[in-house]
């Protein structure tokens, strides 16, 4: 909480708006997740303590709002395929599944900052007073993505259906 003010009187004392944002993952980590049967696959206990905290300070403090950009989210980016076994080639966005690329930096970026290209099927910016819509919202866009990436989540089924039992 201490470190929370600290950084909110800095923006404040130098007239920046302070930006938190959720940063994305490429759609098979999310996959792996649902496929595991993971309790919040999609991070929505996460996400709804975010916008608490973010509603919270701006509650308190008025004069400087924070912003929350949640980018971890299916996307046009977070759900590019992997390319096939027998025609490697570096992603387009991605570097691995958790690590994309600089000129995706870049699109995100100028997305949050309002300076390029504002392509709202790339992160949600999340109406911190409206915690449950933001939530919906996200779990219908993960249950529409489902059917995304069709092949990343057989491998994924193919690996599971592989590991030896857990042991107790």
């Amino acid at each position: 909480r201490q470190r929370q003010m600290c950084i909110r009187d800095s923006c404040v004392a130098k007239g920046v708006q302070p930006i938190l944002v959720i940063p994305p993952n490429h759609l098979s980590v999310t996959q792996v997740m649902e496929e595991k049967q993971s309790p919040d696959p999609w991070f929505l206990a996460e996400r709804r303590a975010m916008a608490k905290l973010v509603a919270d300070v701006n509650a308190a403090h008025p004069q400087v709002s924070c912003v929350l950009w949640d980018l971890n989210i299916p996307s046009p980016v977070t759900s590019e395929p992997y390319p096939p076994r027998d025609q490697p080639r570096p992603m387009l966005y991605w570097l691995d599944p958790i690590h994309f690329t600089p000129a995706t930096g870049d699109r995100y970026a100028s997305l949050i900052l309002g300076t390029g290209e504002q392509d709202k099927s790339l992160a949600l910016k999340v109406d911190v007073n409206q915690p449950d819509a933001y939530l919906a919202e996200v779990e219908r866009l993960f249950k529409d993505a489902q059917g995304l990436l069709k092949d990343e989540r057989e491998g994924i089924r193919r690996v599971i259906a592989a590991e030896p039992p857990a042991k107790p």
